[in-house]
């Protein structure tokens, strides 16, 4: 009884979890969000950086297993409103802050001629 107790503690436990990924898919995040409204779907960003006039809000989560890495995403904000956005994957090990990558520039300004 002790164990199926514990195992289904455990269960509920994990499949209450859902990865970044599967919040930022579920999230509908796209271009013009404010800073506000992404935090309120995706949680407190692991690392907000202002350069010059833009806000960038990183997250950085382990998938549960450590199978596949870390996931990174960079939301990146002029003034509130959400004009850039990345996501890659880091398979080395280490603490997953550590794997943040310089933001493109170029990309982000290519993104504001799309806008």
């Amino acid at each position: 009884m002790l164990r199926l107790v514990g195992s289904l503690v455990i269960f509920f436990a994990l499949s209450a979890c859902v990865n970044l990924g599967e919040k930022v898919q579920g999230a509908d995040v796209k271009d013009g969000d404010s800073q506000n409204s992404l935090i309120a779907r995706l949680g407190k960003p692991t690392r907000t950086e202002i350069q010059g006039e833009f806000t960038i809000l990183r997250y950085c989560t382990t998938d549960d297993a450590g199978v596949r890495g870390d996931a990174l995403y960079d939301f990146v904000f002029a003034g509130d409103a959400l004009i850039y956005q990345s996501n890659y994957i880091n398979t080395k090990f280490g603490l997953c802050s550590s794997f943040f990558r310089p933001i493109n520039w170029a990309e982000v300004q290519l993104s504001l001629i799309h806008i």
